[in-house]
């Protein structure tokens, strides 16, 4: 698969942490609050103390990636459990998805920053021909495959799913945002055939017209 990822344009749903989510239904779910609060805390004395901006920013993107990979192990350990059934278990699986999507972005962020550094400094040493960098971006890549192999396998696993639509655009964005497009024209447009009622269709209908529009081919 070509990656050529670009920062999508659709916001992505804010969910609650998953230790917070199944606490009511499962007892043995270990309480997130106390780690929660401990991180907010500590990102409010960054905000207030002396550090550079972009000091706070790489400490708050850092606090985040910890915490996104918290609530990783923890929804892979809860399916790997074997208690959740049906609806419960294409939630979980939805929501890990997402946290893939956001590690692959997470990581090409900081690639493309890297890449930049590296072409500003080939850029001013005359011996370094800048038409021969090209950025390293194979590790966001693995996150992105990542998240689109289990949106597929959620579509794949439970065809009725109430939020089966979700999962098709979102497969269809993590597809548009690493190259392939045309994949993601035909998950956009089985979205607007399959689920005409989705809240997503306006933006896959977006999505669908730009696309023939630079093909040079109205959609029909």
């Amino acid at each position: 698969m070509k990656h050529n990822y670009s920062p999508s344009r659709f916001s992505r749903r804010i969910a609650l942490p998953l230790a917070l989510l199944f606490a009511a239904q499962m007892p043995f779910a270990p309480s997130a609050s106390a780690q929660e609060e401990e991180d907010r805390e500590e990102v409010r004395v960054l905000r207030a103390s002396e550090l550079s901006r972009e000091q706070v920013s790489d400490e708050y993107r850092r606090r985040a990636r910890e915490a996104r990979h918290r609530e990783m192990d923890f929804a892979k350990d809860l399916l790997r459990g074997g208690n959740l059934q049906g609806e419960r278990s294409a939630e979980l699986m939805l929501r890990l998805a997402d946290l893939y999507f956001q590690e692959g972005r997470d990581i090409f962020y900081a690639e493309m920053e890297a890449h930049q550094r590296d072409f500003d400094a080939c850029f001013n040493n005359p011996n370094c021909d800048t038409a021969t960098m090209t950025a390293d971006n194979h590790r966001s890549a693995e996150w992105q495959d990542k998240s689109i192999r289990l949106y597929r396998r959620i579509l794949q696993q439970f065809p009725n799913f109430n939020r089966a639509d979700e999962a098709v655009f979102y497969l269809a964005t993590a597809l548009q945002d690493t190259g392939s497009r045309e994949d993601a024209i035909e998950q956009f447009q089985h979205l607007v055939r399959i689920y005409p009622d989705s809240e997503f269709v306006a933006d896959a209908y977006i999505q669908i017209g730009e696309y023939y529009f630079d093909e040079n081919n109205a959609y029909l």
